[in-house]
């Protein structure tokens, strides 16, 4: 094969291996609320970060690349343009840090962090000949030629944007991150003195009165009083940017019986043809009807299998479909496949050649770098090649340093049955110890050998066709209705409270809404209900919003500005401390009267109690609780 083709074989993973360096989330979910225009009301500039413009058509050129690179397709608006964000924020806020503290990275250290003698991780794994362990510099080095050269399509972009800059960015973080750390200095005096503290013991005797000793409904917190307290302790009443309180009435979006009933009618209509599809095509035709079990085409054992009318779906004959019937809020027809008599635990080891991360949606390897490399080290190891020894050197996975022995959820080195993906838990447990062979995951190809086996005993392979039962358009259509009358006849405050009784109705309540938040707590994502509390003022009721489950009507009640909160806001945390200090000054007035703790004890009727072993850096004392002052 030509190296030309051996690179374009490669390209795919390498490339896909770069993109997923090192990004840094910061959380801002606002500037892009909207395709057709930014907050900042220039149709160029999207944003600022430290003064530095962030540009409409270099940030669409970047969404557009962020979508292949991290199959977000399929990702929300909104997803797409935070992820986008978060990169540009993490670079412009580092690259100063980096400009201040003079951090530089060359075009000599570029070329000696790629080519040197300890390449990235990733180039290691994508330059490395399976057969000899051997890291093949020339080869990456014509890579990156071809790359440059334009004859590896978008090559241009893919050296520039992801390998050149991506390789500068991590090499200055960790130079960055570096100095940090060795800024560090903790002076001996200071070691002393922790290590004395650390060891220091006290006993003390003491009389305890309890402030919940005095009832809370003598002791009321006034507005003026709970304002003055916020003044004296600020830092703990701080607000950074100005949040928001909304009342709720929500409006259930629940499904009726006839939506239940046309549901069921649905599922009997499939049960037919459930039953007489062959084992072969189940997972086809579960799909293609969109059941809302997942189809795990493996065998479990009963103590696996949680579903309802376990018991008598594992007791009818296989092909058998049994219901339908109700689980949760879902109508079930279940088949039983097969049984086979299999272990309840295995103990196996193996080496992956991971070619994607399932759970981020990345694909970290070309398929086909990743089956000749599993297929050199299936040969290597029957022509007598120490499997750990190519574990360490080649698995993707953490059991690599234990020569691939996988470890079970209970620490030991036998896992369950449906501990792994269907495809390797298939493998493990329907073949005999000793079996060798490789199969392919989600995650990638895994070679594998059946070490071990015990507790024998049937395992069922099952089949579901499950439909959730969901509100019809009509029933729908009810609630908004209602929803819609009820804002309609609210359009002030005294209105919603007085239709809160009209219609019986319960409002519920919403706090510290941020103005660029996306989710609202109790209730759901929903940016557009966030814009609408921020372009209304206290007092204002909204239209219906659809929060998916429910409906809901809002009404806001209160507007915290950046600075110190205000007394509504405040109040459920200051309260408890006010009325404490009030119950304060009633105790020592009444309970400790003297100038010793025999004459404390007498006035206040409460014996002397003695805590032995009080440690300096512990604030506990025992019969009392944290009492970091007194310990200090």
């Amino acid at each position: 094969m030509s190296v030309i083709q051996k690179i374009r074989d490669k390209y795919a993973g390498v490339v896909i291996a770069f993109i997923a360096l090192s990004l840094i989330a910061f959380i801002l979910m606002d500037a892009f609320s909207g395709r057709g225009g930014s907050l900042f009301g220039n149709r160029d500039t999207l944003g600022k970060v430290n003064g530095k413009k962030i540009g409409k058509n270099a940030f669409d050129d970047q969404a557009e690349l962020f979508k292949k690179a991290y199959n977000m397709g399929n990702a929300s608006y909104d997803q797409l343009m935070n992820r986008v964000w978060d990169y540009n924020v993490d670079n412009i806020v580092l690259q100063d840090e980096y400009d201040e503290l003079g951090l530089a990275f060359s075009a000599k250290e570029l070329n000696a962090t790629l080519f040197g003698a300890n390449p990235p991780a990733w180039m290691r794994q994508s330059f490395t000949d399976p057969n000899t362990g051997e890291y093949n510099a020339a080869q990456a080095a014509e890579y990156f030629r071809q790359l440059k050269a334009g004859k590896v399509p978008e090559g241009d972009m893919v050296y520039e944007l992801y390998i050149k800059q991506q390789t500068i960015d991590n090499t200055l973080r960790q130079k960055y991150i570096s100095l940090l750390a060795n800024s560090v200095y903790v002076p001996k005096w200071l070691a002393e003195k922790q290590m004395a503290d650390a060891n220091a013991i006290s006993s003390v005797s003491y009389v305890y009165v309890p402030y919940n000793s005095l009832p809370d409904s003598n002791f009321k917190a006034t507005d003026a009083e709970i304002e003055k307290y916020i003044k004296a302790h600020p830092a703990q009443f701080r607000v950074e940017e100005e949040t928001r309180t909304v009342s709720y009435v929500p409006f259930d979006v629940k499904p009726s019986a006839a939506d239940s009933q046309a549901v069921l009618n649905q599922v009997m209509q499939y049960k037919n043809e459930f039953a007489t599809t062959p084992d072969t095509l189940q997972g086809p035709f579960l799909e293609r009807v969109g059941s809302e079990m997942a189809y795990a085409n493996t065998y479990f054992g009963g103590s696996k299998i949680q579903h309802a009318f376990k018991d008598s779906i594992i007791n009818t004959k296989p092909g058998t479909v049994y219901g339908p019937y109700l689980d949760g809020n879902m109508y079930v027809l279940a088949k039983l496949l097969g049984v086979k008599n299999w272990p309840d635990s295995a103990r196996v080891r193996h080496i992956l050649i991971q070619t994607q991360d399932p759970q981020r949606g990345v694909v970290l390897m070309d398929d086909s770098i990743a089956k000749k490399r599993i297929d050199s080290i299936e040969l290597a190891i029957q022509r007598g090649a120490s499997f750990d020894s190519l574990a360490r050197r080649f698995s993707d996975d953490g059991s690599k340093d234990k020569g691939g022995v996988l470890t079970g959820q209970n620490g030991s080195e036998y896992f369950s049955q449906g501990d792994m993906v269907p495809e390797f838990n298939e493998f493990v447990f329907d073949h005999q110890v000793g079996y060798k062979g490789v199969v392919k995951t989600v995650y990638g190809y895994h070679y594998i050998e059946i070490l071990g086996q015990k507790n024998f005993q049937p395992a069922y392979k099952i089949a579901y066709l499950a439909k959730s039962i969901t509100p019809s358009q009509e029933t729908v259509d009810v609630a908004m209705a209602d929803a819609q009358r009820f804002a309609a006849e609210s359009r002030n405050q005294k209105a919603y409270n007085e239709n809160l009784t009209k219609y019986n109705k319960t409002s519920l309540q919403s706090m510290d809404i941020h103005k660029f938040d996306a989710t609202v707590a109790g209730l759901g994502e929903n940016r557009a209900f966030v814009r609408w509390v921020y372009e209304n003022e206290v007092g204002d009721i909204s239209e219906p919003f659809d929060m998916k489950d429910k409906l809901i009507v809002a009404m806001i009640t209160n507007i915290q500005e950046e600075g110190l909160m205000n007394v509504a806001k405040a109040r459920p945390m200051a309260e408890p401390y006010v009325v404490n200090e009030k119950k304060a000054r009633k105790i020592i007035a009444d309970k400790f009267k003297g100038n010793t703790l025999e004459q404390y004890s007498s006035a206040s009727g409460i014996a002397i109690n003695r805590a032995d072993s009080i440690g300096f850096i512990s604030s506990f004392v025992p019969g009392v609780g944290m009492e970091p002052k007194i310990v200090g």
